[in-house]
């Protein structure tokens, strides 16, 4: 069976905005917390968080492959 590229895409974003809310308002603080990333200055905080914007399109391109061998498997049941 095909895969529908219209559940892909929306399938794909449900997973990013559920990871984003995973890791900013249901556990940020503790997660912060755990890596020590709440003691940086504001200043090493910004840097930090500007470094690792390019691995957002690296993980995009990881969850498009998840949700793609998801819907690959559940059409093949």
């Amino acid at each position: 069976m095909q895969i529908d590229i219209l559940k892909l895409v929306v399938l794909t974003i449900v997973q990013f905005v559920f990871g984003a809310l995973w890791y900013s308002l249901i556990f940020g603080k503790v997660w912060a917390k755990i890596h020590g990333f709440d003691q940086l200055a504001p200043e090493e905080q910004a840097k930090m968080m500007k470094a690792v914007q390019p691995y957002y399109a690296i993980q995009l391109v990881l969850t498009v492959v998840t949700t793609y061998v998801i819907l690959k498997v559940s059409y093949d049941f």
